[in-house]
């Protein structure tokens, strides 16, 4: 880790992601995005996990997530990216969700002060959650130039100031690329010296069912009450989960189970 308020800073430069398609692993990570709505979180997973960008992303509901894996330092990493809403009423569902995380990546809009100041409540929820877990913080939309709100004094001055570490500041633009393959590249090699391998069976069950009615997020507004709602509200632990999936392979449980186990 970096000695206390001397955190990694990228403004701006380009590399390419080496990506990989063995299904093995060495490492799995378990990281989440945080921030307002609007920031710009989801666009940043799409830029990296899928290398494409649109104008006319839909807010995410509750929470969602991704897999990415790639070769660092020799070692297959696997992050498993956590993409949280940023409304005040989905605040619950998101910290429902957070446990065994390795790393938070606060994402504020650079072109709006509300956020960057919004960005500290973010933080201290995340420690409250996990005070182990290291803290990135992103500049987000580096692109628009012209419209910058946020001025580096500002961001020095909060990374000075924290009473917790503050392990990196990139700037990226999810609509260019810029940092966004350097920000997770980064985030992996500094996880990587102190961790052990993380298995996906840290999951809970308010992750589980978040997952779950993303998946299915359209037929449950179809049929509220449909078999879906009842097969999701008898799974009462995860160890419900694991037997019905096991006895039940072709189920929607099943399916959400090996699409979170990375399967």
């Amino acid at each position: 880790m970096n000695p206390r308020n001397k955190p990694i800073v990228i403004l701006s430069k380009e590399s390419k992601t080496k990506e990989t398609a063995t299904p093995h692993y060495d490492y799995l990570f378990k990281c989440k995005v945080i921030g307002d709505s609007g920031v710009g979180k989801s666009s940043l997973l799409l830029r990296y996990v899928d290398d494409s960008y649109t104008e006319s992303y839909i807010s995410t509901i509750g929470v969602d997530f991704k897999f990415k894996q790639n070769l660092i330092q020799g070692k297959q990493v696997k992050l498993q990216i956590w993409d949280t809403a940023g409304q005040e009423k989905f605040r619950t569902v998101t910290s429902q969700s957070e446990r065994g995380v390795h790393a938070y990546i606060a994402v504020f809009d650079l072109t709006d002060q509300v956020t960057f100041n919004d960005v500290k409540h973010w933080i201290d929820e995340a420690k409250k959650q996990d005070p182990e877990a290291r803290i990135f913080l992103v500049g987000a939309k580096a692109d628009l130039v012209k419209e910058r709100a946020v001025e580096n004094s500002a961001i020095n001055n909060f990374i000075d100031n924290a009473s917790y570490e503050i392990d990196a500041y990139v700037e990226t633009s999810a609509k260019t690329g810029e940092n966004v393959n350097e920000l997770f590249d980064m985030m992996s090699k500094n996880l990587l010296p102190a961790s052990k391998v993380a298995e996906p069976n840290h999951l809970t069950l308010d992750e589980f069912k978040s997952a779950y009615r993303e998946q299915y997020r359209s037929e449950f507004f179809k049929n509220p009450f449909s078999q879906m709602k009842k097969e999701l509200d008898r799974l009462q632990s995860m160890a419900d989960v694991e037997e019905y999936a096991e006895h039940h392979k072709k189920s929607r449980t099943a399916q959400v189970l090996n699409r979170l186990k990375g399967k």
